[in-house]
């Protein structure tokens, strides 16, 4: 599956902006896709390409600035009929209950949020779009962002290969969470608010759903018809406010 968006925050080496956005640019189909580079009040530079959808343009408001990657919508929201920010500002909207926020949010994709003295990081239940932070070889968090191999360059950690992991993409063609091939460079919970404070780089993540089996499950007849609706409503979900879907 090739990545059709991203954003990167640099915390530490702000002038590898540029560098970064080049990054993003130099894949198969992506050379042309705007890539904005924004100073954070926070602290910090945001590299952000654009999801190709209606509705994903960075989207400043107040205090805030919204990035998605992806494809995240709220659900029962038609995002894409607010015009050109039109997630961003449907999301800002739904802020005010973070728990509520984390949990509306459904697609396959993650929404960053910056503040004037933090940053948020949001992601959807399924974990379809992974979020990384960076720490560099001092422990030290400097940048977060939706790809592996930009944030092992800003933190200098490109050649500190995660072996057992590497071991496991090869045997499994997966790597256990929250691990990646890279040390230092670990993946954020799914279904999650993580609490980036830019000052003192500390973390606080709050997860607000995780998949639990019930005790007893119901009848087959009844379970079929309860997946049934369930896939049935979320494509209708999925798909609202698009002209054109294909399966």
């Amino acid at each position: 599956i090739r990545p059709v968006s991203d954003f990167v925050v640099i915390l530490e080496g702000a002038h590898r902006a540029a560098a970064t956005a080049e990054a993003l640019r130099d894949r198969p189909y992506l050379q042309d896709r705007p890539v904005t580079i924004q100073n954070l009040e926070a602290g910090g530079t945001l590299v952000f390409m654009e999801p190709p959808g209606a509705g994903y343009a960075l989207h400043r408001q107040a205090n805030l600035i919204i990035a998605a990657a992806g494809r995240p919508h709220l659900v029962g929201v038609d995002h894409g009929a607010l015009g050109a920010g039109g997630f961003g500002q449907a999301f800002a909207r739904a802020l005010s209950d973070e728990r509520a926020a984390t949990l509306a949010m459904a697609g396959m994709g993650v929404c960053l949020v910056a503040e004037p003295d933090r940053l948020r990081l949001f992601t959807d239940r399924m974990g379809s779009r992974p979020v990384y932070v960076g720490y560099d070889r001092a422990g030290r968090i400097a940048a977060v962002g939706t790809l592996v191999e930009p944030l092992a360059s800003l933190a200098g950690r490109h050649l500190d290969v995660d072996r057992v992991s590497m071991a496991e993409l090869l045997v499994y063609n997966a790597v256990t969470f929250p691990y990646t091939s890279r040390v230092g460079i670990q993946e954020l919970p799914p279904a999650s608010c993580t609490l980036l404070r830019t000052n003192s780089r500390t973390l606080t993540i709050s997860t607000y759903w995780s998949p639990r089996e019930p005790d007893r499950w119901p009848a087959a007849d009844e379970l079929a018809e309860q997946l049934t609706d369930a896939i049935r409503d979320s494509g209708a979900d999925t798909t609202l406010g698009c002209r054109r879907v294909a399966v």
